[in-house]
């Protein structure tokens, strides 16, 4: 049975045609419009030998009165070329706008994926200040809420998280006529998480999470990169109380072989983002101070974890020159390899003085 035809896509379709008798070849070209003019071409290719064709680049989200984009196709017989057909018209556009999923975790942001989409941006406010907000970008339909628990182990400021998310499309291949390469789908409504007090008491590893959820007791196979949820603030090994965690990933079960450091939160869960620092902004002068004075200050703390690693907040999960941060793990041939996973406590420390030359 032949599927119905459509026209609107949220990747970029392929083309197929009825043949023609005598084609030695096809030819087609994709343009922004109909009269199919040489700066509305965005790609053409000729000499096809059969009558259909994958679109080797992929096409933003991008909509127009009927249409926003065109195809017409040809033949090229012994006789030279054919007439162009009449215009397929068609719009790239997102299908759905983000919506919570459940069920809820403390610490944690999820929503429905969005086919065509490669990342998403994510709006957070505090209730407590309205005025202050924070937009980031992740490849993945959950983020954590690191904003609102660093520095702030306070029901008042973690119980209530206001957010809103929105699809973002990045294209690869070069288009003839230069088309945005990112483009956007519609904010989302803006939604409520409610999470429970703070847990007080050793620092325990949960779950980690994406369409399902793999524990202790149930392993499961995750196809993107997970996020990560513990509870507790006090190390196991010596009883100390902590506030700030991060989540080391390894190959082996003796955690010996580290291949992802995450960064420095004081959320119950983790989620790496495409795009921020490392680390939460600071400015350590022998006590923590409240998140408002870190983010006036502009300085730099250095810090360590529990098991001797250490680092500077103005280390970056994006290094320069690139779009995303490399925040995946590669496939490793489940079930014969598996990942590893632990959290560690995080302290901060000042910042050596400038010694006077």
């Amino acid at each position: 049975m032949d599927e119905p035809v459509v026209h609107t896509f949220s990747r970029t379709p392929s083309f197929a045609w009825s043949p023609v008798r005598g084609a030695g070849s096809y030819e087609i070209e994709l343009a922004t419009s109909q009269s199919f003019s040489d700066n509305s071409i965005v790609w053409s290719a000729a000499k096809l030998k059969t009558p259909a064709v994958a679109v080797p680049i992929s096409l933003p989200w991008i909509t127009g009165q009927p249409y926003s984009l065109y195809a017409h196709v040809r033949a090229v017989t012994s006789h030279g070329p054919g007439p162009w057909s009449a215009p397929f018209g068609f719009n790239m556009r997102w299908p759905t706008v983000p919506t919570p999923l459940g069920p809820t975790y403390p610490g944690l942001l999820r929503w429905t994926a969005v086919p065509g989409a490669s990342a998403y941006s994510v709006w957070i406010r505090n209730p407590i200040d309205p005025f202050r907000s924070k937009v980031f970008d992740t490849q993945t339909n959950m983020a954590d809420e690191r904003e609102y628990y660093t520095f702030h182990q306070d029901p008042a400021w973690t119980q209530v998280v206001q957010w809103r998310v929105r699809a973002l499309r990045v294209v690869y291949g070069q288009t003839d006529n230069g088309l945005p390469s990112v483009s956007y789908g519609p904010w989302s409504p803006i939604y409520t998480n409610i999470n429970p007090p703070p847990a007080s008491g050793p620092l325990t590893l949960q779950a980690s999470i994406t369409n399902v959820l793999s524990n202790s007791a149930h392993t499961r196979i995750h196809e993107t990169m997970p996020g990560f949820l513990f509870s507790g603030d006090q190390s196991p090994l010596y009883g100390t109380r902590h506030e700030l965690y991060r989540v080391e990933i390894f190959t082996d079960q003796d955690c010996l072989n580290p291949v992802f450091h995450g960064a420095v939160v004081g959320s119950p869960a983790y989620v790496p983002r495409a795009t921020g620092p490392l680390a939460m902004p600071a400015d350590v002068t022998g006590e923590i101070k409240a998140w408002d004075d870190f983010l006036a200050s502009g300085k730099e703390p250095n810090g360590f974890t529990l098991d001797g690693q250490t680092f500077t907040t103005n280390e970056l999960d994006v290094p320069q020159g690139q779009t995303f941060a490399k925040v995946d793990l590669w496939d490793n041939s489940w079930p014969g390899g598996r990942y590893y996973w632990t959290v560690v406590p995080v302290d901060a420390e000042p910042e050596e003085p400038e010694k006077a030359s």
